[in-house]
C-alpha cells in the first residue's frame, strides 16, 4: 500500500528527520539511506524494519542537520602538507642558488590543501540508538497510515466480494434450470423426428436418458460453486483476521479465477455464461485492489 510516514527529533547539536515513502509492489523492497558517516548502521536498521514490511517498495531516508548556531563543519590545518611545502620551497631555493623569502602564514593560507574544511562528523555510538528508535518512530506513522488506507481497501473488498457471492448464488439457482431447459429441448426435438419418421418411443426414451445424463454430468458446475464459496469465505476470513494477508489473497484471487474460468467452460447456457463474465471481472476487480494489501 502507499503511505508516508515521518519523526523528528533533536540531539546535541543536531536535528534529525526520518521519512519513510511507499507504492505498491509485490515483493519487498526496502530501501534505506543514511549518511556517509552512518551507514554502519543500516544492518540494525534493516533488521529492525524488516518484521513489519512483507511487500512494496518502501523508501527511509535519514537527514542530519546541524542546530542553529552550530557549525556543520570544521577547519582542518594539514600541517604535514604545509611542512613539506616549505621543505621544497627551500630545497628549490638552494638548488637554484636563490635566497628564500621569510615565508608567512600567509603563503601557507593560499596554499591549496593546507587549511581545509570538512564536514563535522558524528559520534556512531552516540547516535546509534536515538538513529534506531527513530526509524522505529516514523515505521509506526507510516502504518497508521496504511492502516487508514487499509480499512478504506477492506470496506471496498467486502462489497466486491458480496456482488460476487451474489452471483455465485445466481448461477447456483441458474445450473438446474439449463439442464432442464436442455432435456426439453432434446425431447421436442426427439418428438420432430418421430413425427416425421414413426418408430417405436422405447429405445427414444432411452436415448433420451443418457444424453440428458451426459450433458448433466458434462455441465455440471456443483463442485465449482463449492469451492467459490469456499474461498470467497476464506478472503473474508484474511480480511476480518488482519496482519498482511497480501500473499494469501493473490493466492485465493488466482482460484477464483480459476474456478470461473472452468465454470465458463461448462455454460452451455447464454444467461449463465453473462453471470460468469460478470463474476470474472468482478474478480479482476478484487485482484487489483489485492494488490494493494500488504
Amino acid at each position: 500500500m502507499t503511505g508516508f510516514g515521518r519523526h523528528a527529533w533533536s540531539q546535541g547539536d543536531f536535528s534529525l528527520l526520518v521519512e519513510f515513502s511507499g507504492v505498491n509492489r509485490k515483493q519487498l523492497d526496502l530501501a534505506i539511506f543514511l549518511p556517509s558517516d552512518l551507514l554502519e548502521l543500516e544492518p540494525e536498521i534493516r533488521k529492525s524494519l524488516s518484521v513489519h514490511f512483507e511487500r512494496g517498495r518502501v523508501q527511509a531516508r535519514l537527514t542530519i542537520e546541524s542546530a542553529v548556531g552550530a557549525s556543520a563543519s570544521e577547519l582542518v590545518f594539514d600541517a604535514g602538507r604545509a611542512a613539506a611545502y616549505l621543505e621544497h620551497l627551500r630545497d628549490f631555493a638552494e638548488n637554484v642558488g636563490i635566497k628564500l623569502a621569510e615565508v608567512s602564514m600567509n603563503d601557507f593560507i593560499a596554499a591549496p590543501g593546507v587549511f581545509v574544511e570538512t564536514e563535522r562528523r558524528r559520534d556512531v555510538d552516540d547516535l546509534r540508538e536515538s538513529v534506531l528508535e527513530g526509524f522505529r518512530m516514523a515505521a509506526a506513522d507510516f502504518i497508521r497510515m496504511q492502516e487508514v488506507e487499509g480499512q478504506a481497501l477492506a470496506a471496498d473488498l467486502q462489497a466486491r466480494l458480496d456482488s460476487l457471492a451474489e452471483l455465485v448464488r445466481a448461477m447456483s439457482e441458474r445450473a438446474p434450470i439449463v439442464v432442464e431447459n436442455y432435456a426439453s429441448q432434446l425431447k421436442r426435438r426427439l418428438e420432430e423426428i418421430a413425427a416425421e419418421v414413426p418408430q417405436g418411443t422405447g429405445e427414444d426414451e432411452a436415448l433420451l436418458r443418457r444424453e440428458m445424463l451426459v450433458f448433466a454430468d458434462r455441465s455440471d458446475i456443483s463442485e465449482e460453486l463449492t469451492r467459490l464459496h469456499s474461498h470467497l469465505g476464506q478472503f473474508r476470513a484474511l480480511l476480518d483476521k488482519g496482519g498482511a494477508p497480501g500473499r494469501k489473497l493473490d493466492f485465493l484471487c488466482q482460484e477464483l479465477s480459476r474456478e470461473c474460468n472452468t465454470v465458463a467452460s461448462k455454460a452451455n447456457d447464454a444467461e449463465l455464461a453473462q453471470l460468469v463474465v460478470n463474476a470474472k471481472v468482478e474478480v479482476e476487480k478484487i485482484r487489483e485492489q489485492a494488490q494493494n494489501i500488504q
